[in-house]
């Protein structure tokens, strides 16, 4: 490819991505004024930046389209796609330069109905990455149970001392010190009561959080409403029950609650994608969100494991379907490869894509298989129509089968997304199966693809190259071997593909399932560590930990119910019991021990270190 043209694409890349990608971070014109913030705000990079991709590749096909067929643009009044510096950068650029096209594009945003589709599909996108769905709900969850909050005895001691600091610094310094400081005592019978006091309570602790958790943010709005906390601390003592003012006073403690809490939902909801790891870190802040079982999963380590497979097998494949058609050059291998790799990928991520946006219900509809298997097609169909430089009629049909044969990958990675096996045997059981599925598919696509190619064409190059090697007559006798060794590496490539596929996103699936089934989820945890055993002393090394126990490796057998005293230099001794031993290779064992007792030390470490999953 010639270097301008590689030059003009990135660089219409470039201005597609400046001009273009900040636009999905700013609200519908709907909800233009009904949010604070950002929408990536919202949601978590993963999600955020996926969804953008998907509103990106949408322009990107919109320009792919305007490129091929420019009569498109003569439906838009003239100042739009023939505007004043048209002609100057078309001189620069010439006629033919993506470029062009890409100022073209964004040119057309400036129409009102075009702007208007533009809005919609981007509102569209928001409500498929629940922006802001996920946080109201969160926000509603909470502040709609009646003990949606309860402030954790580390916060509250704090609030206690802030509002002794805050007493000391007022004239009626006892009397205010008094009264929360029986508050804080006696708050099983405030709570029950839902008084004004308890609701100051715990709007102090939300605010605390909020510090604590959202460091550099909101910190504007942080400021004044803690001034009007501080304030209120030194007028409720003084308040009746039945006023108008301590209604009033209740009422505000209540909107700044809701401030706290959603400013909490967004940060937490931000940093941990799954469900899981929300639920247990709005947990160990003292909330109750109630947990609801999610097929939530994060699936970025089987995507990558995916593309890598993806990557191995369209070279290997390439590279053998070139060196049966005697067709190997180097140019002709790394277009080949590529365009087997990117079609691949369209594939997975059209799947992906459609099944956690259309699947409504525990199995997935044949629609969804359809419409996959079109977008995926027609994705394939329009890089070969760009890319390719197959012109003749029989191409043609080939590029169709061509294209039809890599969204095949979609119904596998469908199948797998939707397997749910909780075991490692179902798992491998079921990517055999795919793999057998996906290779039975692909070998008579491989086969259609040179019939449909070599079909009414005595000039074509395929035989033109056998003709000139091995004669007429050997053409046609072992032009049924060339088949049967174009559906082997079908076979082999569907077989291999599938499998890998399957497997990386079942096994990534099923690992996740089994980790959410525990009752405290570990981090890693690798250090040594030293275990006190009666008078015997041992040092082990740790493998994970979590905030009720310790997984360790050491030399010396521990039996079960064995009662062990456990000291490190990340946090203060610790009482455990061994809860189970297994022995491991050279005489090493590996040893379970569940902590008992008080280890607040050990939980301010895990939130410290790990964050509040953990702790």
């Amino acid at each position: 490819m010639d270097k301008k043209v590689v030059l003009d694409i990135l660089f219409s890349a470039i201005i597609l991505t400046l001009f273009i990608g900040p636009r999905f971070n700013s609200w519908s014109y709907a909800k233009l004024n009904l949010f604070s913030g950002k929408p990536e705000d919202y949601i978590d990079k993963f999600r955020y930046y996926f969804y953008c991709s998907v509103y990106l590749l949408t322009f990107i096909t919109l320009l792919a389209t305007l490129y091929q067929f420019p009569e498109f643009l003569s439906i838009f009044p003239s100042n739009v796609h023939e505007p004043d510096w048209g002609n100057a950068l078309v001189k620069v650029l010439g006629e033919n330069s993506i470029t062009v096209y890409s100022f073209m594009l964004i040119t057309l945003l400036g129409n009102k109905k075009v702007a208007a589709v533009e809005d919609a599909w981007r509102e569209r996108l928001h409500e498929w990455a629940r922006i802001p769905k996920a946080v109201q709900e969160a926000t509603r969850t909470i502040t709609n149970r009646d003990n949606g909050f309860r402030p954790p005895k580390r916060y509250l001691e704090r609030v206690a001392k802030e509002l002794q600091l805050e007493a000391a610094r007022n004239a009626k310094k006892e009397l205010q010190s008094t009264f929360w400081m029986n508050i804080l005592h006696h708050r099983q019978h405030s709570q029950i009561q839902g008084a004004i006091t308890w609701r100051f309570i715990e709007c102090f602790c939300l605010l605390m959080i909020v510090k604590d958790e959202c460091p550099g943010y909101f910190h504007d709005d942080l400021a004044g409403k803690e001034a009007r906390l501080h304030e209120l601390s030194t007028i409720i003592p003084f308040l009746e029950p039945g006023e108008t003012d301590a209604q009033h006073h209740k009422e505000e403690l209540n909107r700044l609650s809701i401030y706290f809490i959603e400013c909490l939902c967004k940060r937490l909801i931000k940093h941990y994608p799954s469900k899981q790891a929300q639920y247990n870190a709005f947990k160990n802040l003292g909330f109750n969100i109630g947990y609801r079982d999610s097929t939530d999963i994060k699936i970025a380590e089987a995507i990558a494991l995916s593309l890598l497979g993806i990557l191995v097998v369209s070279c290997i494949s390439v590279l053998a379907l070139q060196e049966v058609l005697g067709l190997l050059t180097w140019d002709r291998y790394l277009r080949w490869a590529s365009g087997s790799f990117i079609c691949f990928c369209f594939a997975l991520f059209i799947a992906i894509f459609c099944e956690r946006t259309m699947t409504k219900q525990a199995e997935p509809s044949l629609s969804l298989y359809v419409i996959t298997i079109l977008a995926a097609t027609i994705s394939a169909f329009l890089y070969f129509h760009i890319a390719s430089d197959l012109n003749r009629n029989g191409a043609q049909y080939a590029r169709g089968i061509l294209a039809l044969s890599f969204s095949v990958l979609s119904l596998c990675v469908i199948l797998a997304l939707n397997a749910n096996n909780q075991h490692a045997d179902d798992v491998k059981r079921s990517a055999w199966l795919h793999a057998l599925g996906m290779g039975a598919l692909l070998a008579p696509c491989q086969i259609a693809i040179y019939l449909a190619y070599t079909s009414g064409t005595p000039n074509s190059p395929l035989i033109d190259f056998q003709l000139s090697h091995a004669g007429i007559n050997t053409l046609i006798t072992d032009r049924d071997y060339l088949l049967a060794k174009l559906g082997l590496i079908g076979l082999f490539k569907g077989f291999f593909l599938g499998g890998i596929v399957s497997y990386a996103i079942q096994d990534t699936m099923r690992r996740q399932q089994v980790s959410a089934m525990r009752k405290n989820p570990r981090a890693r945890f690798n250090q040594i560590i030293s275990l006190k055993s009666g008078d015997n002393e041992i040092l082990a090394g740790a493998e994970n930990i979590s905030k009720d126990g310790i997984m360790l490796k050491c030399g010396r057998r521990l039996d079960k119910n064995t009662r062990v005293e456990i000291a490190t230099r990340f946090f203060g001794p610790v009482t455990g019991v061994v809860k189970w031993s297994r022995r491991k290779l050279w005489k090493k064992q590996l040893v379970g021990i569940e902590f008992i007792g008080e280890r607040n030390e050990l939980h301010a470490f895990l939130r410290g270190q790990f964050g509040l999953y953990y702790a």
